[in-house]
């Protein structure tokens, strides 16, 4: 039976039983199960390999003050400098002079004393030589209307002061009034000494008529008592009369003299309200025609500037800048990617005026992000910034510097960015 199987097996060529009976190479039996093995491998570092998103934006080199312009308010020329390029300065300091028609000296004396007398003024001290120092001002141009009606408040407030008119017409009243109290005294003894003998008439003429009664006495003579008794009743009569005039007069005195001291108060509260409003005008034409400093610090000058030279108004003529404030650097975030940002996330920053590949780069953290969405829709954040740079070099940060800045967020593996692209493309069909 066997012979007879053996009888009937196919026979082929010598090139077909070459390809039959050869065993395959190891990529043929091997090849699918490395080809799995070589993916889940992709897998397993797609989850291991990972690296952190970076969102690019722009950046300025900022302080916490950032320095303060100072610009001319008038169109003009620079009559005076007071200071030089790069100069410390302090609040407050006096820095140029602009073209005016008033003495510059004189209304910045006037306005100092000015001050001067409204804190005499509050604190009830009368001072009669800064008054006259206040009243002999000239050469103040542009304030020349408000001084004159400011002239007329300190004429009623001396009027009211010291040897004034007020004053002495008060003492003048004060004296009537004693007087007039005397003479009340006075009235008021006689009319006690005039009620006694009108008593003493009044109990002669009722005995005299009792008398008559009695026919004792004769008509005539209690007549004679009768008109005695009403004689001594006419004095009597005048003195109150005289008593009702002198209160009359008191009265009308009092009430003079409320008036007056009433005037005086007001010429007092006038003037505070004079000085006030003349304060209030130097310091506006002080605001126009004087550059003072906003503050301490360095004053530097923006571009060439000598004295008469021509001013435009809005043109900026110093800034003054504290270098003890603290750099940082101010950028702007896109809404899309604001959720991946965070305070603390480093921040690396390449100097447009210190080419990273020759310097290399800044670092920072930031430092504090906004809460509330800037125009397009973009948020404020603010970097603290190290000013040495990778390669240990110092670098001398300025403001108004620009960079571009890499925020470096949070890291994500190779698996969890095809999972993300996957989905998103999911959810955008």
């Amino acid at each position: 039976m066997e012979s007879i199987i053996k009888n009937h097996r196919p026979v082929y060529s010598e090139d077909i039983n070459d390809i039959i009976f050869k065993v395959p190479s190891w990529i043929v039996r091997w090849g699918t199960t490395v080809f799995w093995l070589i993916i889940i491998g992709l897998l397993i570092l797609s989850t291991v390999i990972s690296y952190p998103d970076v969102i690019r934006t722009s950046l300025k080199v900022s302080s916490e003050n950032n320095a303060k312009p100072l610009a001319a308010k008038v169109n003009g020329k620079i009559v005076k400098l007071f200071v030089k390029d790069h100069d410390q300065v302090f609040e407050g300091q006096v820095m140029a002079y602009l073209e005016s028609i008033a003495s510059h000296d004189e209304v910045l004396k006037l306005l100092g004393e000015l001050k001067q007398s409204r804190n005499c003024l509050l604190n009830g001290i009368v001072d009669n030589k800064r008054l006259n120092t206040i009243s002999n001002t000239e050469n103040l141009g542009e304030l020349e209307g408000a001084y004159q009606s400011f002239q007329e408040a300190v004429l009623l407030y001396k009027a009211s002061i010291g040897e004034g008119l007020y004053l002495k017409k008060r003492n003048l009243l004060y004296q009537d009034l004693r007087n007039l109290a005397i003479q009340k005294n006075h009235l008021e003894d006689q009319k006690k000494v005039q009620q006694q003998d009108l008593k003493i008439a009044e109990e002669e003429f009722v005995m005299h008529q009792k008398l008559m009664n009695q026919k004792v006495e004769a008509t005539s003579e209690f007549r004679q008592q009768q008109s005695k008794y009403l004689n001594k009743k006419m004095p009597l009569m005048q003195t109150e009369s005289s008593l009702i005039s002198s209160n009359a007069e008191l009265a009308a005195k009092q009430k003079e003299l409320l008036e007056l001291n009433n005037q005086v108060s007001e010429g007092k509260t006038k003037f505070l309200l004079a000085i006030n409003s003349m304060i209030s005008q130097c310091e506006d034409w002080r605001a126009k025609y004087v550059i003072c400093s906003t503050e301490s610090g360095t004053v530097i000058f923006n571009g060439l500037l000598q004295e008469n030279q021509i001013l435009n108004s809005g043109q900026t003529l110093f800034y003054i800048y504290n270098q003890g404030q603290e750099t940082l650097g101010e950028m702007y975030i896109p809404q899309y990617n604001m959720g991946k940002v965070h305070i603390g996330q480093q921040v690396l920053i390449k100097l447009r005026s210190y080419p990273f590949e020759e310097y290399g780069m800044l670092q920072g953290k930031i430092k504090s992000i906004g809460d509330v969405p800037l125009k397009d829709s973009l948020y404020s954040a603010f970097v603290d910034i190290d000013k040495i740079d990778k390669k240990g070099n110092e670098i001398t940060l300025k403001q108004g510097m620009l960079a571009d800045a890499e925020i470096i967020t949070k890291e994500a593996s190779l698996f969890q960015r095809f999972k993300y692209n996957i989905i998103k493309s999911t959810n955008t069909r």
